[in-house]
Order: structure tokens, then C-alpha cells, then sequence
């Protein structure tokens, strides 16, 4: 278990290793799509619950929006731990 989780959106992605206390999760820009419509809790974690580090592809709103877009769709929210329906 790891006291940060760390997602890394990228052109080019590479295998990097971080420091133990970080889980680091690293995503092709060009399947990120397909990423929040599999629902990937990962993702959509990071946009609900994270920090935005840095932006270098200018692409935070249109993840943000797309992850808006399939909550809604599904019909769920986020509780303290996990995706739940929407009474």
C-alpha cells in the first residue's frame, strides 16, 4: 500500500519506477478515452479526489469532462471508499 497514488497522462509512455511510497500509474493520452468508458477507477479517482500537478498536454478539461459525462451515465458517486449508485 503506498501513501500517494500518482497518475502520469502521456504521449510516450515509459516504464519508470517511483519511490516506495508512491504508486505510480502511467497512461497513454491516446487511450484515456477508453480508460474513463471501462471505468477505470484510477482515472476517475484522480480527476474526482486529486491534485492537478501539471498540465503539460492541456488536456484536465477535457479528462474532467469526460469523467463528469460517465458518472453521470452510469448513474453512481463516490463515498469514502468506493463508486456507489445514486439512490
Amino acid at each position: 500500500m503506498s501513501d500517494y497514488d500518482l497518475l502520469a497522462v502521456v504521449e510516450d509512455p515509459i516504464e519508470v519506477e517511483g519511490p516506495p511510497f508512491i504508486q505510480l500509474f502511467v497512461i497513454n493520452a491516446r487511450e484515456l478515452e477508453s480508460e474513463v468508458r471501462r471505468f477505470n477507477t484510477v482515472v476517475l479517482d484522480a480527476v474526482v479526489e486529486g491534485i492537478i500537478l501539471h498540465d503539460g498536454l492541456g488536456i484536465y478539461g477535457m479528462i474532467k469532462g469526460m469523467v463528469e459525462e460517465e458518472i453521470k451515465r452510469r448513474g453512481v458517486k463516490r463515498d469514502k471508499r468506493e463508486w456507489i449508485p445514486v439512490k
